[in-house]
């Protein structure tokens, strides 16, 4: 049985996604009334198509995580983001 002790690289400045991440959060905060607001039905549908969304762009957002974290896709830690980051939303937003 083999572990894989790969560790993520160290980042001495910030990634260069940092700032487009910041945005759509400001953009999430801003969009929290409308949120608030809207009837269960089209909650339902907007994480429907969320979750569908996310799975159409699952590999990108694998080797988004995996180049973030300095993870070889190849390897074994790799294979939670495909559990813990996409799959985790994806299972979570379609209840």
């Amino acid at each position: 049985m083999s572990t894989d002790t790969q560790t993520p690289a160290r980042v001495d400045s910030p990634a260069p996604w940092r700032a487009a991440a910041e945005d759509d959060i400001a953009a999430l905060a801003a969009s929290k009334d409308t949120w608030a607001r809207m009837p269960i039905a089209g909650r339902i549908e907007l994480l429907r198509t969320l979750a569908s969304n996310t799975s159409c762009h699952a590999e990108r957002w694998v080797r988004a995580a995996c180049g973030a974290k300095g993870l070889e896709l190849t390897s074994t830690l790799a294979g939670e983001e495909w559990t813990s980051g996409r799959g985790r939303f994806c299972s979570v937003s379609t209840g």
